[in-house]
């Protein structure tokens, strides 16, 4: 089962920018920004949870969430970078470790808030 799931956690909606599992981007394919709000400095008491808004799957709060550690900077990279066009190349600006996945059930490892570099 945590093999599946983590699997799961790597692939990209086709058609919009927002991840099954674990990540969501900071704007959309057009450039358009999803909020005005950035992580924050430390992680917020309520975690923020996938929802879906004008089509794309978005974090409900991205102040939730607070600095990614460097010791899984590279696994949230990796994350992002499935989000990856030929324009635009997402790394991971932001974590929470009780991030919440459109269900309602909390990502194992964690979600992390992409950005495009």
């Amino acid at each position: 089962m945590e093999h599946s799931r983590l699997s799961l956690s790597l692939v990209a909606v086709i058609g919009t920018l927002g991840l099954l599992v674990g990540c969501s981007p900071a704007e959309r394919a057009d450039g358009f920004p999803m909020s005005g709000m950035q992580p924050g400095s430390v992680y917020g008491e309520v975690p923020p949870r996938l929802i879906m808004r004008d089509g794309f799957r978005v974090w409900s709060d991205p102040s939730a969430f607070g600095p990614v550690p460097l010791t899984l900077q590279k696994t949230g990279d990796a994350v992002c970078a499935t989000m990856n066009t030929p324009d635009k190349t997402f790394v991971a600006r932001g974590y929470h470790p009780k991030a919440i996945d459109t269900d309602g059930v909390e990502f194992q490892g964690g979600g992390y808030y992409c950005v495009a570099r």
